[in-house]
């Protein structure tokens, strides 16, 4: 917990809020520069509400609350979901976003944090894909200690994965898999 928001798992009731919040935390990639934008897919996948209710169902997925201020409601501002994927013995990180006006405030990282201890008390690793140049993507997680897969040791799960998104138009050398290891933040 911070002063301004709290990290908890997330409900069935959050599960119709989230595709919102994910489509809006999407809004930052307009800030890209131009030949980045041009090789984006026209329709970018987002979650859909059976997405965040299968995650929620396995309680694989926690929100960012912004706390209650005088005369409002809290509101959830950021939201990270997982996979467990038994073939890696790891958690897959499926999606991470934070709303364009909480960007910026730690709470992207508090939810990355909050991950990777869940993990440690699992004792397993986490995985995820992303772009490799975009700062809040590939550097950010960088910055949280995930290193960057190469062949050999990208998993046949991970190589899906990179595959998939390459089906939905996103270009191949844009993309990496990632991986924190729970052994060496002991």
């Amino acid at each position: 917990m911070t002063d301004h928001f709290s990290i908890r798992l997330a409900t069935q009731e959050d599960a119709a809020l989230l595709p919102q919040l994910e489509d809006d935390a999407g809004s930052l990639f307009a800030t890209m520069p131009l030949d980045f934008l041009q090789r984006l897919p026209a329709e970018i996948p987002f979650g859909d509400v059976a997405f965040y209710h299968q995650r929620i169902a396995q309680q694989l997925c926690w929100v960012a609350q912004r706390h209650a201020s005088k005369g409002q409601s809290p509101q959830v501002v950021g939201v990270i979901c997982a996979d467990w994927v038994l073939e890696d013995k790891a958690y897959y990180i499926a999606e991470l976003s934070v709303a364009p006006l909480a960007q910026g405030q730690g709470i992207g990282r508090a939810l990355v944090s909050h991950m990777q201890c869940f993990a440690k008390e699992k004792g397993v690793d986490l995985t995820l894909t992303t772009f490799r140049e975009v700062p809040w993507n590939a550097p950010f997680y960088r910055s949280c200690g995930f290193v960057e897969l190469s062949a050999p040791v990208i998993t046949p799960f991970l190589e899906e994965r990179l595959s998939e998104q390459a089906s939905h138009g996103f270009l191949r050398d844009d993309r990496c898999a990632m991986r924190w290891s729970f052994a060496t933040s002991i």
